[in-house]
This record gives C-alpha cells, structure tokens and sequence, in this order.
C-alpha cells in the first residue's frame, strides 16, 4: 500500500490522526535539536518538506483547504523550519571547527579584533602576536580565512602589507560567539533551572486561562527564555488548547 503524502494527509485525515502525527514531528524535532538523534518524525519532514512547499506555490490552493488543515500546514512548516536551521548551526560549527583546527592563529586573531583593537594593520597585529604566531603564520591565516575579515589596503595590490587595514566582519563575530559558546557547558543545575522557569511561566498561563484571566489574544504576548522560533511554536500549541477550553466553555 503506497504511503500518503503530508499533504494529502492533511487534506483527507481527521483532526485526531493529524495532532498524532504534528505532535511526533514536534518530539522528534525538539528531540534532535537537544540530543542529535534522529527518530521518524524528522523522516517525515525530509519525506515531505519540499512537496508542502510545492502545494502552497500553486495558485489555487487556497481553495483547496479549510482554515483547520492550513493550520496544519502551518505548523508542519514552522517544525521543518526549526529542523532545517538546525540542520544548517550543525553544519555550520563543523566549518568553525575545521577552520579552527587548520588554522590555529584563526582565534587569535579573531579575539583580538573583539576584545583589544577593532581596527588593527598588519604590522599590529603582527607585534600583538609576536610571542605566539610568526607573521608568515598570521598572514597565512588571513589569506586562508578571508571570509571572516574585511581588510582595507592603500595599494591596489592584492598582496598584505604593513599597512593592510584589518576589521571583523558579521560571518568573524559568529565565529567569536561559536569559540565563546564552547568555552564551556552549562551545568545540568543550570539546564534544570531554565526548563523549570519555561514550564512555570506556562503553567501560569495556562491557570489565567481557565480562570479567564487571560484571553486567547493574550497568547502571542506570553515571553519565555525560549528562541523566537521554539516560542512561535510552543504558542501555537496553547492556543490550540485555549480554543479547545473555549470551546468546552461554550
């Protein structure tokens, strides 16, 4: 029996076997953004990411869904979304850590372009050295990793000389949050003390919700430690079980 697709679930199941589905992809999302480790929800994003994009591009599709199954839609690509960034930090580190590795005088440099002299010459940079990198070492750093540099030289010559003007860019001050996130771990004390702080904001929520203290517009205002996208998702989630409670309500 051929397997159906996300899209052709969404648009012929009913709204149980659609949270069953929505709410596998979510723990597996969240699963593999903590742990790594795939499970079969994130197969399904793979399986499916690209036709869901494919459907929304036609220019009928609107008339082809119902408010409740665009929501479906919408949630699936909100959970692919944090899956693919993830996908692309991951990726991303391994280049921080290749470039780390292969050019050790890389963080220096880069440290002392955040911390000591925003704009700094060759010739600086090199006296700033001197006691752990030679100058054919330092610029054959920066010849290796121009991608995180922008330099300035008063010749048009593409050699660096003394006077070669040295700025970090936006792709080095990601590079220095990288080096300075993997200084250290947090403790798990730490980890604990953040996870109890997100569940208490939300039970209380949800608490001024069934006291009707809060209302469902309320929702999108509720702030949490939480990243932009992982709150976007987690408010999606309340504000289907305010509905259902409203609903109840009625």
């Amino acid at each position: 029996m051929e397997k159906k697709s996300i899209v052709e679930t969404i648009l012929t199941a009913d709204d149980k076997t659609l949270d069953t589905i929505l709410q596998k992809v979510k723990i597996d999302v969240f699963y593999f953004i903590r742990h790594k480790t795939k499970g079969k929800g994130i197969d399904i994003i793979t399986d499916n990411f690209e036709e869901v994009q494919k459907f929304l591009m036609t220019s009928d599709w609107h008339k082809k869904i119902t408010f409740r199954q665009l929501d479906y839609l919408q949630q699936f690509l909100v959970l692919s979304d944090l899956y693919m960034m993830e996908i692309n930090k991951l990726e991303q580190e391994k280049k921080y850590k290749n470039d780390l590795k292969i050019s050790p005088v890389l963080r220096s440099i880069v440290e002392i372009l955040i911390n000591q002299e925003p704009i700094v010459r060759f010739k600086e940079l090199c006296e700033l050295l001197k006691d752990e990198h030679t100058p054919d070492e330092i610029k054959e750093c920066l010849n290796k990793n121009k991608q995180y540099f922008d330099a300035q030289s008063k010749t048009e010559e593409s050699e660096i000389c003394d006077d070669t003007i040295y700025v970090i860019n936006l792709k080095g001050k990601f590079l220095y949050n990288f080096i300075r996130q993997n200084e250290g771990n947090y403790s798990q004390f730490a980890l604990d003390q953040a996870s109890y702080k997100t569940a208490k904001i939300v039970q209380d929520f949800v608490e001024d919700l069934i006291d009707g203290k809060k209302n469902i517009s309320d929702i999108e205002n509720m702030k949490t430690d939480l990243p932009g996208d992982v709150e976007e998702v987690l408010q999606i989630d309340l504000r289907r079980i305010a509905e259902k409670l409203e609903a109840k309500r009625k």
